[in-house]
């Protein structure tokens, strides 16, 4: 969806906004708000100030009934809206499928993921309302609370599900995937990887698909940690969202920190814990391999990630590890 016709949207679904005006500041503004909200956590670094004051804004009037009292609005990157208000999310989808999706995602992953719960649902227009969590910044001290609550979470959530988790090698993938058709645009992947690993099967479960710090919480009245955006919530390889936190944070945020001690051995201890859950042995000597592992699932998985999409993260992975750390074919 261009500028134009986000700007379209926006008007469409006024009867869920406040009067008054909105701004967004650019073609790439994936958010819009009034300007007494510029400073609020979900709109800070989303838009660039220098440009702000030169936008046209949208005017919202105040000539119908209110349905929702939002003054924040978020396009998400599935062609969901989401609207912000004091207290509530309203999630718009676009789609039948989105909408049962997401009922389907509390469902499986609430009893073990602190997630913001579901408070109403309109099921002939498909629309949604779940808590708002009052959250603040990320700090550099937050890491070791993020970390550690990751760990705890998924580690009991293997644990509960180790007997149900099905087995899986990429080779299978390889023969069962659609996306294995474009085989030449990952070939490098599969040539670096070493050969046993591709044969070796490992768990495949129900995981977020999306994991990094922009889809982590941290409320402000306890520091708990919440998650959200399970938009691309999928089966996966079992180590899929703990190499996805560290692939979005070193690709997005520029942080090389997380991938970093990972290869030093830091969290040598926890991924042992991991595979002794499904009887496995972790080899720290073949770190490479696992993370390789990853990105080919996220290559050959059919889920809501474009393809195309999916090409320029394989660049970006390409140019961000492969080159920059030197591994070797």
């Amino acid at each position: 969806m261009n500028y134009l016709a986000k700007r379209t949207k926006i008007e469409e679904v006024s009867p869920y906004l406040e009067a008054g005006e909105y701004m967004m500041d650019n073609q790439e503004a994936r958010v819009a708000f009034q300007p007494t909200e510029k400073n609020h956590p979900i709109v800070a670094g989303m838009y660039d100030s220098n440009t702000i004051d030169r936008a046209q804004p949208i005017i919202i009037k105040d000539d119908s009934p209110k349905k929702f009292p939002g003054r924040i609005l978020w396009f998400c990157s599935n062609g969901d809206i989401k609207i912000f208000s004091d207290k509530q999310v309203l999630i718009l989808c676009s789609a039948k499928e989105h909408y049962q999706q997401k009922f389907q995602h509390y469902k499986t992953f609430s009893p073990f993921f602190q997630m913001p719960k579901l408070l109403s649902h309109d099921v002939e227009k498909y629309i949604l309302t779940e808590e708002l969590i009052e959250f603040r910044s990320k700090r550099e001290q937050d890491d070791t609370l993020i970390l550690s609550t990751i760990y705890r979470d998924y580690r009991n959530y293997f644990t509960n599900k180790q007997a149900t988790v099905v087995f899986r090698s990429i080779n299978e993938l390889l023969t069962t995937s659609t996306n294995a058709s474009h085989k030449p645009d990952f070939e490098d992947l599969l040539n670096r990887i070493d050969s046993r690993f591709l044969e070796m099967e490992f768990p495949f479960l129900p995981l977020h698909g999306d994991l990094w710090t922009d889809n982590l919480l941290l409320a402000k009245s306890d520091d708990q940690v919440w998650y959200i955006d399970w938009d691309t919530a999928g089966e996966y390889f079992f180590l899929f969202d703990f190499f996805k936190f560290m692939w979005n944070e070193l690709d997005v945020h520029d942080n090389r920190s997380y991938y970093e001690h990972y290869l030093n051995g830091i969290f040598d201890d926890q991924f042992t814990g991991l595979f002794a859950i499904f009887n496995l042995e972790f080899q720290p000597a073949h770190k490479q391999d696992y993370l390789l592992l990853f990105f080919l699932n996220f290559m050959l998985d059919e889920g809501a990630v474009p393809y195309e999409v999916k090409l320029m993260e394989l660049a970006d992975f390409q140019c961000k590890i492969l080159d920059y750390y030197g591994a070797a074919k």
